[in-house]
Order: structure tokens, then sequence, then C-alpha cells
């Protein structure tokens, strides 16, 4: 009985520490530098015709960079 209160105990320490770590990773207060990803290209807005060019084109490039014959 007493080791249902005991796991209990250290389950929600675990969890409180776990979360005010988060927190204050997140908030910059411990002074640790967060990498910032930036994405290089937007999504584009333009017709379905012309995005499958584009990506049939990429096909062949990708295919051509890898040195294997595309069907």
């Amino acid at each position: 009985m007493m080791d249902y209160d005991k796991f209990g105990i250290c389950l929600t320490i675990a969890i409180v520490v776990g979360v005010c770590g988060y927190a204050g990773v997140i908030s910059g207060e411990l002074g640790l530098e967060m990498p910032t990803i930036t994405i290089g290209e937007q999504v584009s807005t333009e017709p379905l015709e012309e995005s499958e060019e584009r990506l049939d084109n990429a096909y062949y490039e990708w295919c051509y960079k890898m040195k294997i014959e595309c069907a």
C-alpha cells in the first residue's frame, strides 16, 4: 500500500521539475540560446498545372543527381 503512495509522490515531483525546467528553458531565464529554424522557401500559391510541372522537374533533377534512370 505504501509503495503506491511513494510512487505517486516521486511521479508528482518528476512532473513538477520537468514542467518548471521546460518553462525555464523556454522563457530564456537560464541563458541558454535556442536555435532558430528558418524555412528557406515559402509555400507557393501557383496554379496546379505549374506546380505539377515543377514537381516533375524536381523528380527528374533528383534522378539525375542520384545517377539513376527514372521512367
